[in-house]
């Protein structure tokens, strides 16, 4: 054991990933800080879906529930951003926002990322509870109802056929979207409807809908709209320590979560912008596996050194 550093791992972010992570290595002995922001993705949404046990939970009261889980283990946790880390495996530096820093022998990134939106007025209000994103999450409770789906990136047309699934009550509003004939014979064969046209502005109704206008005097209600928003990870921690990153900016990982970077390892929507919240807490349980056997190895082989 590395008397040297304050922790063995400092897990950056507390939302499903990063508490599932700081369980298991608490499990395993090691000492661990958590750092978090408590500012979640899931924050907008009423429901967490698709987790075998706890469909339909809250968000923050699966959380809050993680975070007593983990202190009961030891764990501590610092109400801070992580603005910077440096150094090398078993020796990396965390500096957060509260002019603090502290050691520790590996990190888990687990910050999550955010959502960039199209710019149109009253969508932001109207976030997770009437404009959503994915149809694994809201699906069934929007199953033969009436949905809008923006069209502001070229995500648009596979999310529109696949939310076809759930409801064939489906129109798609092409906005600032260049949609090419392929595409549109794709969507009509499937039974959508296209309106060109940019939206204007986003209205909630009096019975749980949206209304969409398109500043033309023309309006069009739903029951909820969809959107597919482009993911910034919340990472310029790493910045420094030159992760390897796809094209959209996530940063690289193994089968184990680890990054390019030794002893870095990264989960859940920080590295992979898809993950619901079932696959972002196996993730993280995954990544504190192998850093706890990568531990457990260092360790072994200092104790043979220290025997010869």
């Amino acid at each position: 054991m590395d008397g040297k550093t304050d922790y063995d791992v400092v897990v950056i972010g507390a939302g499903a990933a990063g508490l599932s992570a700081a369980l298991v290595l608490a499990r395993s002995l090691c000492r661990v800080l958590v750092v978090d922001t408590g500012e979640p993705r899931n924050r907008f949404s009423e429901h967490v879906h698709g987790f075998l046990g706890r469909d339909g939970s809250a968000p923050h009261t699966l959380l809050a529930e993680g975070r007593q889980e983990v202190l009961g283990y030891g764990v501590t946790i610092v109400e801070a951003r992580a603005t910077r880390v440096v150094g090398r495996i078993n020796r990396f530096t965390v500096d957060l926002s509260i002019k603090q820093s502290v050691t520790a022998r590996r990190i888990v990134s687990a910050a999550g990322m955010r959502d960039t939106l199209p710019n149109i007025a009253g969508l932001h209000s109207l976030w997770g509870t009437r404009v959503l994103h994915c149809p694994y999450c809201h699906g069934w409770e929007l199953r033969g109802r009436r949905i809008a789906v923006i069209a502001w990136n070229r995500h648009v047309v596979p999310a529109a056929l696949l939310l076809s699934r759930w409801s064939a009550r489906l129109t798609v509003f092409e906005h600032d979207q260049v949609i090419g004939e392929g595409q549109r014979r794709l969507m009509h064969a499937r039974g959508l409807t296209l309106i060109p046209g940019t939206l204007q502005r986003i209205m909630p109704t009096v019975v749980g809908g949206v209304t969409l206008d398109l500043g033309n005097g023309e309006t069009h209600e739903f029951d909820a709209a969809f959107v597919t928003p482009v993911g910034i990870p919340n990472d310029s921690y790493l910045e420094s320590l030159d992760c390897q990153r796809s094209g959209a900016g996530f940063v690289s990982t193994d089968d184990a979560g680890e990054t390019t970077v030794a002893g870095i390892f990264a989960v859940g929507n920080v590295t992979d912008p898809l993950a619901q919240v079932i696959g972002a807490t196996a993730q993280g349980a995954r990544a504190a596996q192998a850093i706890t056997e990568s531990l457990a190895g260092e360790e072994v082989s200092v104790s043979k050194t220290s025997g010869d």
